[in-house]
């Protein structure tokens, strides 16, 4: 959410809800981030998450991720064995990662992470940094 402290004014919020929805790539998620910080100084932690979000969605929805959850105790991704040249791909870009697991469950492949720290933003960088 984008807090009221940070953005007081309604239509600008609306307005920087859109920008956020707009991220697609890593390099948009830059891009905005750094339009907010110009615009209204440091970008607080909510939203920050709240681009962060967009980006994973968008970057789960292209790869095929079927199903994504992100809690403070881990990370799951699955994937239809439909996509099995995307999952094969995962399964090797995860295998380099110690902290990922991946395993064949009915016609899913699954990854998943535990959390090492409880942190729910720690989770959200590692799928990012899977997918981007």
């Amino acid at each position: 959410y984008i807090p009221t402290s940070f953005c007081e004014e309604s239509f600008e919020r609306m307005e920087l809800y859109s920008l956020i929805a707009s991220i697609t790539t890593p390099k948009q998620f830059d891009e905005v981030v750094a339009n907010i910080k110009d615009r209204f100084g440091s970008v607080p932690n909510p939203v920050l998450g709240l681009c962060k979000v967009s980006l994973v969605k968008t970057l789960s929805q292209n790869a095929g991720v079927e199903r994504l959850s992100i809690t403070k105790k881990r990370a799951l991704m699955q994937i239809a064995l439909d996509y099995q040249d995307f999952a094969n791909t995962m399964a090797l870009a995860v295998s380099k990662k110690k902290d990922w697991s991946v395993y064949k469950k009915d016609n899913w492949a699954i990854f998943e992470r535990a959390s090492q720290t409880g942190n729910w933003q720690e989770n959200f960088d590692a799928v990012l940094n899977i997918l981007g």
